[in-house]
């Protein structure tokens, strides 16, 4: 520890201090009045001297100050990289509480027209290449994924998707080199799609096109935490697959002026539409703001979880082969 001039004088005046008031009890005693009457006038005078000796500016040695100051600013130093440490196991550990990886079931949607036209496009050398995620909401409560690949496993429907996900599974329903019928706009030959299914128990107004201000968050808790962490883990999982780089553009070089689309590979059917490649449908945040989450909260999640090592590269069962259907 580096000991100066400024630092010794005030040491030794509270030292001294201590040393005078014991005095001038004592002399209290044996002088009675005298001392009595005047005890005040000396202490204050006494202290007045003490203090301002206590306080002198001493000049010190340059390279004594340099020391004190590398060593203040390497504590800061430290003190940062410890809270940065801290942030990242704590939000890791918080991720991995509650959390088992869900189950990836393959349910192909082989009589749907979607997957049809895949096929005949992967014959002809006109294989899809992803260059994102694109996350909806189903906007139909208690439907979960077995039951929508039972539903929509058939001919004359316009509409399809990669996922369907939960809280407890994930269903493939189409390969991820087959564009998907899913958002009604150029993003369908951009982005693999996934349809996040909805608890049971969310009420709609009658047009279906947004949530009652009723709806008590609180019922479905459990079901978001879990369906949040089965969503940040997949496509932590998809992102590593296909080298998704979460921002397209450098943060510091982003603006107001550049679409969603523009800026980022994870995107939703909502951020699709204010970037003029999707219909106009405001999911999954119509749900999330009801636990106050949105896609900025879910990207800074994705990129945390692959920072921590989180999520795994799929082999090609994820995606469709030409031999095996020829």
């Amino acid at each position: 520890m580096v000991v100066t001039k400024k630092d010794f004088l005030f040491e030794f005046s509270t030292f001294f201090d201590i040393i005078t008031i014991d005095v001038l009890l004592i002399s209290n005693k044996i002088f009675g009045g005298f001392m009595y009457k005047n005890q005040l006038k000396f202490s204050y005078l006494l202290f007045t001297v003490i203090f301002s000796c206590s306080n002198i500016n001493a000049t010190e040695n340059p390279e004594t100050v340099q020391i004190s100051e590398n060593l203040e600013n390497s504590k800061q130093e430290k003190n940062e990289d410890k809270k940065i440490n801290f942030g990242e196991v704590t939000f890791i550990q918080k991720f991995l509480t509650n959390f088992a990886v869900p189950e990836l079931v393959q349910k192909i949607l082989e009589k749907n027209n979607c997957y049809q036209e895949g096929l005949k496009n992967l014959k002809e050398n006109k294989e899809f290449k992803p260059q994102g995620i694109m996350i909806h909401s189903t906007a139909t409560p208690g439907v979960m994924p077995e039951r929508w690949s039972e539903a929509w496993n058939k001919t004359d429907l316009e509409v399809c998707v990669h996922f369907f996900l939960s809280d407890k599974v994930i269903f493939q329903c189409l390969p991820c080199n087959f564009k998907s019928w899913h958002c009604g706009g150029e993003g369908n030959s951009i982005y693999i799609s996934i349809e996040i299914c909805e608890p049971s128990g969310i009420k709609y107004n009658e047009e279906r096109s947004a949530i009652l201000d009723s709806y008590d968050s609180n019922l479905h808790k459990e079901y978001f935490e879990k369906m949040w962490k089965n969503l940040v883990w997949f496509c932590c999982c998809l992102c590593k697959t296909f080298s998704f780089n979460i921002n397209k553009i450098q943060p510091d070089k982003q603006s107001n002026e550049q679409t969603p689309a523009e800026k980022f590979s994870i995107i939703s059917h909502k951020e699709g539409h204010q970037s003029n490649i999707a219909s106009n449908h405001g999911d999954p945040e119509h749900w999330w703001k009801f636990f106050s989450k949105n896609m900025n909260d879910f990207r800074n999640d994705v990129n945390l979880a692959l920072s921590s090592g989180l999520g795994v590269k799929f082999g090609n069962l994820i995606m469709q082969k030409e031999a095996e259907k020829s």
